[in-house]
């Protein structure tokens, strides 16, 4: 099977670590190609028509990833290039997201099923999507290693930020600050009709969240996490450890960082969590609950803490 890697000539490291990413989940099986490519196997042949070269590949290509990034949205070429596929091979458009918020991509690739590649669980989804398209088990085990360390190299490339998004910022804040207030405005308000559907109705919700973490980290302190649909809290707290990693140690959420809200200006703390959870999510009527006396209750904690949160 044969992927190429749509994308911005400036997000050659982006594209280097998605093509690495699934040549080495598909142990080599899955062919991937990008026009920048600067090894001896990539990038466009020597000599020759550079675009009737471009158009042939496309037309042979059997799916294309769309790298989305601050740098390549507003590219031509990314949209040229998943055209030609798509009028090829229609549902063969990947949007794959690297440091934009999903809700950010713009049409015509917002009408595919979009990842985002700083999130483990979409970065997994991606990673499956296309292995299960070659006919090639995915292990989710077997490939956690190599995915940690993609998402590890697409985060910190993330942060590095863009010189468009950078220059004149400032003209921008006000806003950004409206659009946010909107948004939080018509994410309420659908939460509260969502609440009247009957479950079997209702459909999948997406969270998009915004994360400050200055009081740990100078540089690129403020991110947005892309949560898929059906993550636990356990989930979006492993994505804010792959952020701060540098700063704190693994399996100390409560003991050396913790969330806040601030719009209510509370920590999340545990007696916040346990008065949010409703009972009938974690308790059900045809169970027995043993109460069990603890001798360390601090290491009780600890212990459980270092099993599910980092």
């Amino acid at each position: 099977m044969k992927v190429l890697i749509s994308h911005a000539v400036e997000d050659l490291e982006a594209a280097s670590a998605v093509k690495e990413l699934v040549r080495r989940t598909s142990l080599n099986r899955i062919e991937v190609w990008f026009s920048s490519d600067t090894t001896a196997q990539g990038g466009m042949p020597a000599g020759g028509p550079w675009f009737s070269q471009l158009h042939t590949i496309l037309k042979n290509t059997d799916w294309v990833v769309a790298l989305v990034t601050p740098r390549s949205m507003s590219s031509p070429w990314l949209y040229y290039e998943c055209g030609v596929v798509a009028s090829v091979r229609p549902h063969n458009v990947i949007p794959l997201t690297v440091g934009i918020p999903i809700s950010s991509v713009p049409m015509p690739l917002a009408a595919f099923q979009i990842y985002d590649s700083l999130n483990a669980t979409s970065l997994a989804t991606f990673v499956q999507k296309l292995l299960e398209a070659d006919g090639f088990l995915f292990d989710e085990e077997m490939t956690r290693a190599v995915r940690e360390t993609i998402q590890r190299r697409l985060i910190d490339y993330s942060g590095k930020g863009s010189p468009a998004k950078e220059q004149g910022a400032s003209d921008h804040h006000a806003a950004e600050g409206e659009i946010a207030s909107l948004k939080s405005f018509i994410e309420q308000r659908f939460v509260e009709l969502y609440k009247f559907l009957p479950a079997e109705s209702r459909p999948i919700l997406n969270l998009e969240l915004t994360f400050d973490a200055s009081e740990l980290i100078k540089s690129n302190s403020k991110f947005t996490l892309n949560v898929p649909a059906g993550s636990s809290f356990g989930d979006v707290l492993n994505e804010v450890y792959f952020r701060i990693a540098d700063s704190v140690q693994p399996y100390k959420y409560l003991i050396q960082w913790t969330l806040k809200d601030t719009k209510e200006n509370s920590e999340l703390s545990i007696d916040a969590i346990k008065n949010a959870i409703p009972a009938n999510v974690l308790l059900k009527s045809d169970r027995v609950y043993k109460i069990v006396a603890l001798t360390d209750g601090d290491e009780y904690l600890r212990s459980g803490l270092k099993k599910k949160f980092r």
